[in-house]
Order: C-alpha cells, then structure tokens, then sequence
C-alpha cells in the first residue's frame, strides 16, 4: 500500500502594500481664522480704461441749399413772392444775379433800392428813410451789392442808426411788437408817428448781388436764390 500523502498548508497571501510614497511628512492642517469668521475673497479693483473717453465732435453746420429761379421769374417768386416761397422759408431773400440783370429791372419797379457803391445811398439817414418807408407804405427794399462783398459794410452802416439794425432786418423782428418805431424821428412829420399805420404785411427785403459766392454768415441767415437764364 502507498504511503499517505500529507497535505501541505499553503502560506497565508501577503497584505496589499498601502499606496502612496512613504516617508513624506503630513501636510500640517490648515489653521482656522480667530473667532470662526470665515475670511471673505478680496474684491478686485476696476480694470482701468486703457483710452481716454473721447468728447463728442461739434455738429457741422448743415448744408446750405440754394434755390435756382429764371429771371423771368424772379419779380414773381422772389421780389414779390407771389406764391409764398420765400415767407415759408422764414428768411429774406438774396439774389446772386451773376448777369446783374436784376438791378437794371427793378429800377422800374415799386420798390425801395439802394446801391452799396453809391456812397450818397449809403448814408445811414438815406437808408434810414429807406427802410422806414417800406415798412409803413408796404414795398420791397432792396440792397444791391454788385459785384463786391459790402456785408460787413451794410451791417456797419445799420448799426449808425440802431446797433444790431440789420439783424433785426433780417431775423424780422423789426415788424414784430412794433420795433420798426425804434427808428422813427420826431422830425419824420405826422405821417410816421402813428404806430398803427404802417403796412408791415406788404414789406420784404430783398439783397441783390453778382458775386456767385458770397459771405457765408449772410447766406445761412438769408434764402439764397441763384438766378439762371
């Protein structure tokens, strides 16, 4: 008979080796703020602008926008302003009439002109009477500059009669509240006195030149008209 086999004991399997590496000290614990309160996050400072901020660009001055008429229709739409353009502008005319055809028309005409070269015109009474006398018997008055630039030069000669005269001429505020008795002389008779008989309705003013381009201030406070053939 064989021997009987002994059992051998298989060995006991080794424990799992702990992961991580030995030898490292602990990280110390974090300490805890005094009194418990939690510690709040720093606020972040703005971000700084990296460009100035740019100031707005003044508005530039519109357009101005001229009107062409055919001088044979120049006394009807512009002189007498038979169908209302010129009034619903809200400005007086002034007429580029590069032919100076215009000038030479309107001596035979009902109105009130004077011419910047003549200096006997342009005497401050002259154009004082001048202007009076559109304003009560209701007409046009007009100013012809011919070929030269006379705005300063008008402007000045109204201003010996009233500082700031032709303003009032031109934004129309001498017809209004009665201003037009601002330049009435005692001198001036009867006739002129009485503030209520006057035909402010039937007055316009009217400045002529030849010149194409003429001052700018005058164009922006007037409605420019330039006569074709």
């Amino acid at each position: 008979m064989p021997p009987p086999t002994k059992s051998v004991a298989k060995p006991a399997p080794k424990p799992a080796p702990k992961t991580g590496v030995k030898g490292l000290p602990k990280a110390p614990a974090k300490a805890k703020p005094a009194g418990g309160a939690s510690k709040a996050p720093a606020s972040k400072a703005p971000a700084a602008t990296t460009a100035a901020k740019k100031e707005p660009e003044p508005a530039k001055p519109a357009p101005i926008v001229i009107t062409e008429v055919p001088f044979k229709q120049v006394d009807a739409k512009v002189v007498f302003d038979r169908e209302g353009t010129v009034k619903a502008s809200g400005k007086w005319a002034i007429a580029m009439d590069e032919n100076a055809l215009i000038g030479r028309f309107l001596r035979h005409r009902d109105v009130n002109m004077l011419s910047t070269p003549d200096n006997q015109q342009m005497q401050p009474e002259t154009i004082r009477m001048a202007l009076l006398g559109s304003i009560k018997f209701g007409k046009p008055f007009v100013i012809d500059m011919m070929e030269s630039e006379m705005y300063e030069f008008i402007r000045d000669k109204f201003d010996e009669i009233l500082p700031g005269l032709l303003d009032m001429v031109l934004d129309k505020s001498i017809i209004k509240d009665e201003s037009y008795m601002k330049i009435v002389k005692e001198s001036d008779g009867q006739e002129y006195q009485s503030r209520y008989d006057y035909n402010i309705e039937g007055f316009s003013f009217l400045i002529i030149t030849s010149q194409l381009a003429p001052n700018e201030e005058l164009l922006r406070k007037m409605y420019p008209v330039k006569v074709t053939n």
